[in-house]
Order: structure tokens, then C-alpha cells, then sequence
């Protein structure tokens, strides 16, 4: 990758590629528009509302067809789950090959404002899944779990970039 270990962002996955060598931040306020480019707006509004508990605010960010801020749009030329970011200190381009890829991108730049406190250093980082099916197994047929905890787990399991849950409820 472009920079030392200690300079590279947590993210989990690890994405493939990151070049965080560019100087700068672009900082990440509950005021940040996330500007959609094409019909990835349900994505959009999740980042919003992640965002939303992230600050602590009492409206989620502004979904927007034009202006400066988070923008988002699909690409073909991008694996279909996999996503491009380019951090500057005037905005962020998420590109994604389909909605599922622009997500795991906004779940990256969720995980980076939470890891610098809303200052994401500019970069370009770009990241495909290494297997199609990530997967984990649930059963709460022998283990029962509440439907809030089950809520939370799946959660977690979109952050982290998993597609798919096999889910035991018989």
C-alpha cells in the first residue's frame, strides 16, 4: 500500500489498496450533504442515519442531488461490490460498481470518521470483496437471542462488510 502501517486508517475489512499520502483532512460534520449522483439513495440515507447516532444529532445529513460533500454515484468500470474513494479536503467521491459497493465505501468513511473524530485524511483508498459469499451462521433456534440483540448483530455484520447471513430459526 501507498503509506507506513501507522499512518493507514483501521478499517476492517482491510481494504486492498490505500494511499493516505496526500496532505489534508475533510472534515465530517452532522452539516455534511451527501450528494447522489444516481439511484443509490436508500444507501445514502443509511450512511445519514449512521451518521446521525455517530453525532448525537437529532436529524440526519441532508441527502442532495447536487453541491459539495459526501458524493456518491455507481460506475461499471468498478467491481459490483467493490468501491473507489477519493478523500479531498473539499469533498468525497465514493464510486461504486453497484449500491451494495457504494455502501461498503460509506461503511469505510463511517468507520474513518469514527477512528479520527470527523477528520478524514484526504487519500484515495479502493477495495473489492476477495470471496463473493462472507458469510456467517446464526441459529437461534437453539440459542435464543432477543430480536434487539439479533438487530444489533446484523448490524454489525453490515459494518464489518458481510453479505451474507444464514440464519437457523427452525
Amino acid at each position: 500500500t501507498g503509506t507506513a502501517l501507522a499512518d493507514k486508517p483501521h478499517i476492517i475489512p482491510e481494504p486492498s489498496y490505500i494511499d493516505m499520502a496526500a496532505e489534508g483532512t475533510y472534515t465530517v460534520t452532522e452539516k455534511t450533504k451527501i450528494v447522489v449522483y444516481d439511484e443509490a439513495w436508500d444507501v445514502a440515507e443509511v450512511f445519514a442515519q449512521d451518521m446521525q447516532q455517530f453525532f448525537g444529532s437529532k436529524r440526519a445529513m441532508n441527502c442532495v442531488k447536487r453541491g459539495n460533500g459526501i458524493k456518491v454515484r455507481t460506475d461499471k468500470f468498478v467491481p459490483v461490490e467493490g468501491y473507489e474513494i477519493i478523500i479531498s479536503e473539499d469533498e468525497i467521491m465514493v464510486t461504486g460498481g453497484s449500491e451494495a459497493g457504494i455502501y461498503y465505501g460509506l461503511q469505510t468513511i463511517c468507520q474513518m470518521a469514527v477512528e479520527f473524530n470527523g477528520k478524514i485524511p484526504c487519500g484515495y483508498i479502493a477495495d473489492e470483496p476477495n470471496f463473493k459469499y462472507r458469510g456467517v451462521h446464526m441459529d437461534v433456534c437453539r440459542h435464543f437471542f432477543p430480536v434487539e440483540d439479533v438487530k444489533r448483530y446484523i448490524d454489525i455484520l453490515a459494518a464489518h462488510k458481510v453479505n451474507r447471513l444464514h440464519w437457523h430459526l427452525t
